[in-house]
């Protein structure tokens, strides 16, 4: 038997730290020298985000079938906390 053919009747609970994570990404043709430092100043051209730590492993489940998942942990009352329940949201992963 294939343990992923039982995967839709499992409840699984995630204890964790939910978190977002915040990817950040630069065009280097657009890269210039700081005046203050000296160094390269990258500039960003999009920001990407995506739930994190437990909130990634609730992710994976969903994602293989899990039947039921039960979320444990916090999640903060600010514009991150705002984003990483929408996230969840739009990918379907209970919250």
């Amino acid at each position: 038997m294939n343990c992923l053919s039982e995967f839709p009747k499992r409840r699984i609970a995630v204890l964790g730290d939910y978190f977002l994570d915040r990817y950040l990404d630069f065009d280097s043709q657009l890269a210039e020298i700081s005046l203050e430092t000296g160094k390269t100043a990258n500039q960003v051209v999009d920001v990407r985000h995506s739930p994190g730590a437990a909130g990634a492993v609730v992710g994976n489940l969903h994602a293989l079938g899990c039947g039921a998942i039960v979320n444990i942990g916090f999640r903060g009352d600010d514009g991150e906390g705002y984003e990483l329940r929408q996230d969840s949201r739009s990918d379907g992963v209970p919250h």
